[in-house]
């Protein structure tokens, strides 16, 4: 469940509806923190060596709790706040596009044949990307910078790999958007909230969405993930759960 989207919602008393809603479906369960505090949480559990994590977030219990509390004026700046990440994810991928598909015209490089065969190309290479994306961002969630060999430990536990899973997310986006031939644009894409959601992945035994993009997208990246969750559409969970 998202409460954030929920939380969003223009329309006050759908907004309100939608949220007691999920207080009812969450019952004692504390909604899992928001992907990028869960990235943070994940790499300073690993770095102080506590082997745990807490996951909850407080203001989506208080969201889904006291849903009155959010007002119109709340719901536009949290809308407002994800417009903008998505505007910037979109802007960036479209930037780089073009010096990708010159690459590949150019026959500087061939162009990937699947956004599969980019993530294994990737993944065999990732030490290449350590000091230049990866490390400065475990640096700043942890004030910690790992040897290679470390942090290619911390890539590789089972335990962790929310963390690799949303940075996958993310080579994931460069294909379908800056790489692939055709239907690179951003209707018919996964975008950046639904993209970063994969690290949830380790931490669910059903992942149930709507969203045929980002199903399409969790299903490639689901191969990465230890755990095997069941990658569900919505509309078919529905059904069950009326003919049950």
């Amino acid at each position: 469940m998202n409460v954030a989207e929920t939380a969003n919602i223009q329309d006050p008393n759908i907004r309100t509806a939608k949220l007691r809603l999920l207080r009812e479906v969450a019952g004692s369960v504390n909604p899992y923190q928001a992907p990028n505090d869960l990235l943070a949480d994940i790499a300073q559990a690993y770095d102080s060596r506590t082997g745990s994590i807490t996951l909850g977030d407080h203001t989506s219990w208080f969201a889904i709790h006291n849903p009155q509390e959010i007002d119109d004026a709340l719901a536009a700046e949290g809308l407002k706040w994800h417009a903008d990440r998505e505007r910037w994810f979109r802007k960036f991928y479209e930037d780089l596009r073009p010096s990708y598909q010159r690459l590949f015209e150019s026959g500087a490089a061939p162009r990937p044949r699947s956004a599969a065969a980019l993530l294994k190309y990737f993944i065999e290479r990732r030490e290449t990307y350590y000091d230049s994306l990866l490390l400065p961002i475990y640096e700043r969630q942890t004030g910690n910078k790992p040897s290679h060999e470390e942090f290619s430990k911390f890539l590789d536990d089972p335990n962790v790999r929310g963390w690799a899973l949303f940075w996958l997310a993310r080579v994931y986006a460069a294909y379908v958007r800056a790489v692939q031939h055709h239907r690179f644009g951003w209707k018919v894409n996964a975008g950046l909230h639904d993209l970063d959601s994969a690290i949830y992945l380790p931490f669910c035994d059903w992942f149930v969405t709507g969203d045929v993009p980002q199903r399409r997208a969790f299903r490639l990246l689901n191969v990465r993930n230890p755990r095997g969750t069941r990658i569900v559409d919505y509309a078919k969970f529905r059904s069950q759960l009326l003919i049950g």
